[in-house]
């Protein structure tokens, strides 16, 4: 592959000033004669960083994470699922560690859907219901909105699952996580081995930041995440460190009740109370669980949205539309219509409405196409770039979206994928599955 000639950054300004339509034209077709004298001199110029296929591995069910110079992935053996560590730039294994527990389990089994059940209402709090995708028959639950897999912190993967036990009372029915217990325990993403170990009684809800509804397999969090919270029904909270299972913080946080849920920033713990017609939000110092502000929302509609993380706002996500709301002034700021929010944390949201990918200041709620044909293939990006990607000419290519500029560095195609899964990239590599394999690609500038 020819060395790269030029780096298209595509940087659109959506807010800057209009550009005269005949003004417009002219300079395009300035550009346009530019760019054919360029080829004429000098021959086909790649258009952006070359990547280069490095190496590919078994993700099973498409789970993999990645951290600047380590990927890991599940693999299926003889004896279970486990997690295996990689060295990013070679793909050879570093250790494996065996992934236990029924939800584990219940991957192998027939073909497993998750679904959450939230927003919680009296009787029926948030839980995530295991089913068989076959029979619809259920297989268990957590007490919890989102049950991942393995949870990416700094330097430590968080596993939670049920303590040992049945599931099933003598009748068949199946027991409700509410009445179960779990284990939580860390593993030392530099050996694979298992530094703490903790048991989370029955009736307790549990936070991990950048863990929202919905989630499932491997997750984590961009910014360094070093704690979870544990919450009681009485509202008695822990904070837990993650690197060794030690409280670090213990609090009351009111009654607990089933309208209740708790979801973890990076920096605040978040609960959601309900006292209908109204909705308040509680954030929570992680050092104290002392209370930083409190907001009650009549203007907010939809009792389905979770918060998330929004440079100095809270915004609030639902399947159809996302909130942002000033903690400080306890005031809505702005409203946008959006189905699915794919990033967070930084001056744009990446997200998508009916219409595809747009990119919505954060700052003022004004919302943009992504244009050019590109869509989003990373939902939990781990740093500024989220890798996109499009299809030309029945190839695909990938390029890096920044979320503080909105704009798209061009990378190389990799060739006809029908479909490519989620991707991730640390800036000198990008992974991406399809199907049960992920393919890692070296970036060459």
């Amino acid at each position: 592959m020819p060395p790269s000639r030029v780096i298209d950054l595509e940087v659109p300004s959506p807010w800057g000033p209009r550009v005269p339509a005949g003004r417009r034209g002219r300079g395009s077709a300035v550009v346009g004669l530019c760019v054919l004298l360029v080829l004429l001199l000098t021959g086909p110029a790649h258009l952006g960083p070359a990547l280069t296929l490095a190496w590919r591995a078994e993700a099973f069910h498409g789970f993999f994470w990645l951290h600047e110079d380590t990927a890991y992935t599940a693999t299926r053996t003889a004896d279970g699922l486990r997690l295996v560590s990689r060295d990013l730039a070679t793909g050879r294994v570093q250790w494996e560690h065996r992934l236990h527990g029924s939800l584990a389990e219940s991957y192998l089994g027939e073909p497993t859907m998750l679904i959450p059940r939230f927003p919680p209402y009296p009787g029926s709090p948030a839980t995530t219901l295991v089913l068989d995708a076959t029979t619809a028959r259920q297989l268990g639950s957590y007490p919890v909105p989102a049950a991942p897999l393995a949870y990416f912190g700094d330097g430590v993967t968080v596993i939670v699952d049920r303590e040992p036990g049945p599931t099933t009372r003598p009748d068949g029915s199946t027991i409700d996580g509410w009445q179960e217990a779990h284990r939580a325990r860390g593993v030392d993403l530099a050996t694979g081995e298992t530094i703490w170990d903790r048991r989370i009684p029955p009736g307790t809800f549990w936070a991990l930041p950048g863990v929202y509804p919905w989630m499932e397999g491997f997750v984590g969090a961009a910014a360094p995440a070093r704690w979870m919270a544990v919450i009681g029904s009485d509202g008695a909270a822990e904070v837990w460190d993650l690197h060794t299972g030690r409280v670090t913080a213990r609090g009351r946080l009111g009654p607990f009740d089933s309208w209740s849920y708790a979801i973890a920033l990076p920096d605040v713990l978040i609960v959601n109370s309900q006292a209908w017609p109204e909705m308040v939000l509680t954030g929570y110092d992680l050092g104290t669980l002392s209370v930083r502000w409190r907001i009650q929302l009549p203007g907010i509609p939809d009792a389905s949205a979770w918060p998330v993380e929004c440079v100095g706002l809270v915004c609030l996500v639902s399947a159809y539309a996302i909130w942002a709301l000033d903690p400080a002034a306890g005031a809505l700021v702005w409203r946008q219509r959006a189905l699915e929010v794919y990033a967070a944390g930084f001056r744009m949201l990446a997200a998508v409405t009916f219409d595809g990918p747009v990119l919505v200041e954060v700052a003022t709620g004004a919302a943009r196409s992504l244009g050019g044909g590109w869509r989003i293939v990373e939902k939990l990006p781990l740093r500024r770039e989220l890798v996109v990607s499009r299809v030309e000419r029945e190839r695909t290519q990938l390029g890096l979206l920044d979320q503080n500029s909105g704009g798209i560095t061009v990378l190389d195609d990799v060739g006809h994928i029908e479909s490519i899964g989620g991707c991730h990239t640390t800036g000198t590599q990008v992974a991406c599955t399809v199907g049960d394999e992920m393919r890692v690609w070296r970036v060459r500038r």
